[in-house]
């Protein structure tokens, strides 16, 4: 249900009426909404129910994105909910990780906070603990200008720097759909360290980056790598079989590399994308159609990039109305379409590992 003023009051009058211990509930916040975290906590721990939550740079209900307001929904039944601290050296489970055993199939629903430096460590924790019997979709939540502020939390408050795994027994199917194309040869980020691209093809990333840029529009040469660069010319890393994983270059660093929002591995296949409105929008249909032939019944939800949203404007809404076209009878015309902009999508289909993605819709659906 989406909560277009939300007060402490009205948010626990919306909560759904479902067992407190076996479904715990999934609370989305617009940023202006921040204060009432910690009584809504405070107010859900005192009834003994379990909570997932994050703040996102904007919200979508029905076919409308919304900057403000909060959607709070039931997860399904038998979903566990583990934290895990991505500020320190090393990555902290505050929460023992909930269990899948060989030869069970569970689906998970992640949310972290995307200004934390564990990202990397804590999605590739999850992976090698469950492999592909697990299969997941999720998102990086904050604020629209990546301010370091608490972003995620459970009943038992704010969690900074933090993620959070909801683990049960509905498979997540997934749909993973950008739209953007390959732009000339390939080449390789020959030196990294974490989001930081230092080196491409073995001379300084800045440059070598602009040098291309440059070759296709002469004005991006000197222009800004956020918002500029970022919304015509991103880079992707290359995945043989599967969407590119598109990242958004944010700014150029002191030492000549370029900083990304999201970790590149050292060596991996880079191309420069480039997409056109129409081309982002048919992957949408695409995607929403793909997931309702593989799916007739379940709780669908959008994960959609707050930069795609960007370079889309206007037409954004028309995304969702095409992605509300495309899944048919799978939205509930009751609840209707919901889901968040989120900073980075995180997805899995059963069959790699889990992928951080930008620039990029990611629909999934729980079912039995």
């Amino acid at each position: 249900m989406y909560v277009e003023t939300p007060t402490l009051e009205s948010l626990v009058a919306a909560a759904p009426d479902v067992d407190p211990v076996q479904s715990p509930l999934l609370v989305l916040l617009a940023p202006a909404h921040m204060e009432i975290v910690p009584a809504l906590c405070e107010a859900f721990r005192r009834q003994g129910r379990r909570l997932m939550g994050g703040v996102f740079p904007g919200l979508i209900a029905h076919t409308a994105l919304h900057r403000q307001g909060a959607i709070i929904e039931a997860l399904p039944p038998g979903f566990v909910i583990a934290r895990a601290d991505l500020a320190g050296e090393t990555l902290q489970w505050l929460d023992a990780p909930p269990s899948v055993r060989a030869g069970e199939r569970a689906g998970a629903l992640i949310l972290l906070d995307a200004t934390a430096p564990r990202i990397s460590a804590f999605l590739a924790d999850i992976f090698d603990r469950w492999g592909n019997r697990v299969t997941c979709c999720g998102g990086g939540a904050g604020q629209p200008d990546l301010a370091p502020l608490p972003a995620v939390f459970t009943e038992a408050g704010w969690l900074a720097q933090g993620g959070l795994v909801a683990v049960g027994p509905s498979r997540v199917a997934v749909e993973v759909r950008h739209g953007w194309r390959r732009l000339g040869p390939a080449f390789v980020a020959t030196r990294t360290r974490g989001a930081e691209i230092e080196e491409i093809n073995w001379e300084p990333a800045a440059a070598f980056y602009r040098n291309l840029v440059g070759g296709l529009d002469p004005a991006m040469r000197t222009a800004p790598f956020y918002p500029d660069i970022n919304g015509r010319f991103p880079l992707a890393m290359s995945r043989s079989g599967n969407e590119d994983v598109v990242r958004d270059p944010v700014r150029e660093t002191p030492s000549g590399g370029v900083l990304f929002l999201s970790d590149v591995p050292e060596n991996s296949v880079l191309h420069v994308m480039a997409a056109t409105p129409e081309a982002m929008l048919t992957a949408a249909s695409e995607g929403a159609v793909r997931l309702a032939e593989r799916v007739s019944t379940g709780c669908p939800l959008i994960l959609d990039c707050g930069s795609r949203a960007n370079a889309l404007g206007d037409r954004f809404v028309e995304e969702l109305e095409r992605v509300r076209h495309g899944l048919g009878a799978l939205v509930n015309p009751e609840v209707g379409l919901l889901g968040m902009l989120v900073l980075g999508e995180i997805a899995s289909d059963g069959e790699g590992r889990i992928e951080l993605y930008n620039k990029t819709l990611v629909l999934a659906a729980f079912h039995d």
